[in-house]
C-alpha cells in the first residue's frame, strides 16, 4: 500500500512538472532591441514598445502551448477579443509577473522579448476576436 502511494505521488509530481514546463518554456531566445523606447512621458511603468512581428515567434515558443494557436484558448484563457489583452501595459505586467495560474516570465524572457510578445498580443491577437 505504501509503495503504491509513493508511486502515485511521484507520478503526480512528474505530471505537475510537465504542465509547468509546457507553459513556461522557451526563454532561451536572444532579444533584439528595436529602438522602440517611447520615453518617460507615457504615464506608466512601461517605457518600451514592442515589435509585434518579433512577438509572434515569442508567442509561438512560450504562450501557444497554454493560450492556443492565435490566442483562441486552451488550458489557459483565450486572448482573442479579451479587453485586458488589448491593453499593452496590462499585458506587459501579466507576462512579467504572471498570476492566476500563469507563470511569470520576468527572468526567462528579456525586457525586449516581453515588450515584443505583449505588442503582438495587444495589437494582433486581442483584435482577432472583435
Amino acid at each position: 500500500m505504501l509503495k503504491n502511494k509513493k508511486l502515485l505521488v511521484s507520478l503526480l509530481f512528474l505530471a505537475l512538472v510537465m504542465v509547468i514546463s509546457a507553459c513556461g518554456g522557451g526563454g532561451d531566445e536572444e532579444g533584439t532591441d528595436t529602438g522602440g523606447d517611447t520615453g518617460g512621458d507615457s504615464g506608466g511603468e512601461t517605457t518600451m514598445q514592442g515589435d509585434a512581428a518579433n512577438g509572434a515567434e515569442i508567442y509561438q515558443s512560450n504562450c501557444m502551448s497554454c493560450h492556443g494557436q492565435e490566442g483562441a484558448g486552451g488550458s489557459a484563457p483565450g486572448l482573442q477579443g479579451n479587453e485586458m489583452a488589448s491593453d499593452y501595459d496590462a499585458v506587459v505586467e501579466q507576462v512579467k509577473s504572471g498570476g492566476g495560474g500563469m507563470p511569470a516570465f520576468e527572468g526567462q524572457l528579456s525586457e525586449q522579448e516581453i515588450a515584443d510578445v505583449s505588442a503582438y498580443i495587444a495589437e494582433k491577437v486581442a483584435a482577432m476576436g472583435k
